[in-house]
């Protein structure tokens, strides 16, 4: 009997590197996400502005800056439905912030490095 027919799989370092970098890449989205979040919280006035720390919590809190209602994360929950109102959540958040289609197209293709962009750039302010 040889390994392969006891069911044991061969695998490589290169697995184990794939999936470390895939947790760490993970876990710098979410940083970059959360420093955005704060500044964009700061600029709105939230107060206070660590509510972008709070997994949800920053998600509702970033729904009322941007003028839409708390309970419409739900529609984040259904298929298909859930692209549309990401959309439309994305060109509200860029609205709100005073940018353009531009920054719209980028929060729904990379948004974490959008939201950093919006977080950092002079030209971006807080409206109603």
């Amino acid at each position: 009997m040889n390994y392969y027919e006891q069911g044991a799989v061969a695998t490589n370092g290169f697995d184990s590197f794939l999936s470390g970098m895939s947790v760490f890449m993970y876990i710098i989205c979410i940083t970059l996400s959360i420093i955005a979040m704060y500044r964009l919280f700061k600029m709105a006035g939230v107060s206070p502005a660590w509510k972008a720390f709070i997994p949800l919590f920053n998600v509702i809190t970033l729904l009322k800056v941007i003028n839409m209602r708390w309970w419409t994360i739900i529609f984040m929950f259904i298929p298909f439905i859930n692209f549309i109102y990401y959309m439309v959540f994305s060109y509200k958040l860029a609205k709100s912030y005073n940018r353009g289609f531009g920054m719209t197209l980028a929060l729904i293709i990379c948004p974490p490095v959008a939201m950093l962009i919006m977080a950092f750039s002079s030209k971006t302010k807080y409206v109603r």
